[in-house]
């Protein structure tokens, strides 16, 4: 391989989050960060995909990954359409005062880029070593997946009919899976 992934995955963390605090400032939203999160996933899935030789194990990393980022951008893009900005941001924004800019672009999107890089070295290591044989633990580890996927997804949709309704204002979800 003439990249190496977790350099390459790096850079195109770097790359992304850096557009993402940009596109903040213009919009005056850091709250865009967390619908950015799960696509940033998406692009670093995609790319090593496209740059790797051909394994079934990055192609399954990548195609697990596609379904799971998307979801959740999609998810809180919604929860957030037509809403004001996340009061923590707001809070943070008025808090942080002279500091704002930097603090923003250190504390929300390169942090969140790091974990996101810390959360994708299944993926690089399925870059570097994806050519090995599927075998019980890969379909374990897409069971488990599956089980995860559709338990944050009804999570989700359980959440959302909750806040949905007015008499839960300031009350804690303790019901389907939340509880």
């Amino acid at each position: 391989m003439w990249l190496n992934p977790f350099l390459l995955s790096l850079t195109i963390i770097f790359l992304y989050m850096s557009f993402w605090y940009i596109i903040a400032l213009i919009i005056e939203r850091n709250d865009i960060a967390d619908t950015a999160w799960g696509l940033g996933f998406v692009v670093v899935g995609a790319t090593l995909y496209l740059i790797c030789p051909e394994s079934l194990h990055l192609s399954i990393v990548f195609l697990l990954t596609l379904f799971w980022g998307v979801r959740l951008s999609l998810h809180i893009y919604l929860r957030n359409l037509g809403k004001k900005e996340d009061f923590r941001y707001k809070k943070w924004r008025e808090d942080w005062g002279r500091w704002f800019y930097l603090r923003t672009y250190f504390q929300i999107f390169l942090l969140q880029g790091l974990f996101m890089f810390l959360i994708s070295t299944p993926a690089i290591i399925a870059a570097l070593y994806g050519n090995f044989s599927f075998g019980i633990l890969s379909i374990i580890g897409v069971i488990l997946w599956v089980i995860g996927f559709i338990f944050e997804t009804i999570g989700d949709f359980q959440l959302s009919r909750f806040k949905s309704d007015p008499d839960n204002k300031d009350k804690i979800m303790k019901k389907g899976l939340w509880k």
